[in-house]
């Protein structure tokens, strides 16, 4: 009876031991995971922290960057500009300033040419006063022949003398009269000459006008079909423009609704972790409780067990005392030892009570452990979703400033089609007032 008691002693005290210890191992893992989950949500919410400072401070850096961008770009296209201005005045001042010469010279050369034809004519007239006095003066001859033929006898001789003296002045009139008609001749021709080389120059000029006016043409007609192209290049570049704003509002929208489903799925995360980190409460408290109890019912039963010790001992000493009465005694015996037996089933559904408990907050405990596995997996998704749309937006500013630069090469383009066409009509008007 000693030897079972002691054996029921020491296991009483094993187990109580053990439980003990299982209790402080179980309150230990539900500190560690209370820990870990405060650790894992002030984790998870720095990273947020983080993450929208470093979108706030991307995007201010994007922002100042395509401000940057956009600035030089335009310093650049409005130097450029300046410089295509003013090599285009200085060419057309070289054109000017040598339309001018050519016209100053065609003018001296015409001058020079009415001058030489009025010279010509001053020549002619003067041949035609020739002609008259030789005409006069060979109706002179005549007369002084009739005057000869008259006198013949009177003055014979020195009217011979006279006759051969005028006979000599009027060859060598004639002599002067076919010298002058020479010179008459070729007056005539130099100035056919020169009339020639006047119509020459003036058909010359008329084909170069033509020639001009045909180039004029032909750089209008190219203009018109570069402003044809470019007005197809403009309306494909519109279209594309319009493709493309239509893609970034599609991913613009895309974006938003990831980042709103990003927003609703780390709301849901934030809510079921609350929810779990509630129900962890919960289990705690009911694990305590549950420990409450336990130790409650493990106190209850040393007190049964005192209470058994008791009555064991003050059933010995009746025992001892009643020796005699073995019979009776025997009968106590067995009664006691049936309640002792009652009470080690109780001490056992106790125990299984305990086990059964243990096993329930392995249970917790595993699942505790898969919840933050799963925490940490949805944690990793949200870093991967919040890297996809940091890449997105860089690929969004890249589409972004590919359009801006091809909207500025076009408009640079179209700047200077549009100068380019103002010239050529400034040009052309010079070019007809110079011909009027």
């Amino acid at each position: 009876m000693e030897l079972l008691e002691s054996t029921w002693q020491r296991r009483l005290a094993a187990e109580r031991t053990e439980w003990s210890l299982e209790k402080d191992r179980l309150e230990i893992a539900v500190r560690r995971l209370e820990e870990e989950n405060r650790r894992l949500k002030s984790s998870q919410d720095e990273e947020l922290r983080l993450l929208e400072g470093a979108k706030a401070n991307q995007q201010q850096v994007l922002d100042a960057e395509r401000d940057k961008v956009r600035e030089e770009e335009r310093r650049k296209h409005h130097a450029l500009m300046e410089d295509r201005d003013a090599a285009h005045q200085a060419a057309t001042r070289r054109y000017h300033q040598e339309f001018d010469r050519k016209l100053g010279e065609a003018k001296d050369t015409y001058e020079e040419q009415v001058r030489r034809l009025r010279k010509q004519l001053h020549d002619q007239a003067t041949v035609a006063s020739l002609a008259d006095k030789v005409q006069s003066s060979t109706r002179h001859v005549e007369e002084w022949n009739v005057r000869l033929q008259a006198d013949k006898t009177l003055e014979e001789t020195r009217r011979a003398k006279e006759l051969e003296a005028r006979h000599a002045e009027l060859k060598d009139m004639e002599k002067k009269l076919h010298q002058r008609q020479r010179d008459l001749d070729d007056h005539e021709q130099r100035l056919k000459t020169l009339q020639d080389d006047i119509n020459r120059q003036r058909q010359e000029l008329d084909h170069t006008a033509q020639r001009d006016q045909e180039r004029v043409r032909r750089e209008m007609l190219r203009l018109e079909a570069l402003s044809a192209a470019h007005q197809g290049e403009e309306d494909k570049t519109r279209s594309k423009y319009e493709e493309v704003e239509r893609e970034l509002n599609l991913q613009r929208t895309d974006l938003e609704r990831q980042r709103q489903h990003a927003a609703t799925q780390l709301d849901k995360v934030r809510d079921e972790l609350d929810e779990r980190e509630k129900r962890l409460r919960q289990w705690a408290e009911t694990l305590k409780a549950q420990q409450q109890a336990a130790e409650d019912s493990v106190l209850k039963a040393e007190r049964r067990i005192r209470e058994a010790e008791s009555h064991v001992a003050e059933e010995k000493r009746k025992l001892v005392q009643d020796l005699r009465l073995a019979a009776r005694g025997k009968e106590d015996v067995e009664s006691a030892q049936l309640r002792f037996a009652g009470e080690r089933a109780q001490i056992d559904e106790e125990r299984q009570r305990v086990h059964a408990m243990k096993k329930r907050v392995a249970a917790v405990a595993l699942e505790v452990q898969q919840k933050s596995q799963e925490l940490v997996g949805m944690y990793l998704d949200m870093k991967t979703e919040a890297r996809r749309v940091y890449n997105l937006k860089n690929q969004i500013k890249e589409g972004e400033q590919d359009y801006s630069d091809r909207l500025a090469t076009l408009r640079g383009l179209h700047i200077d089609l549009e100068k380019r066409k103002s010239d050529l009509f400034r040009l052309d008007e010079h070019r007809q007032q110079q011909r009027w």
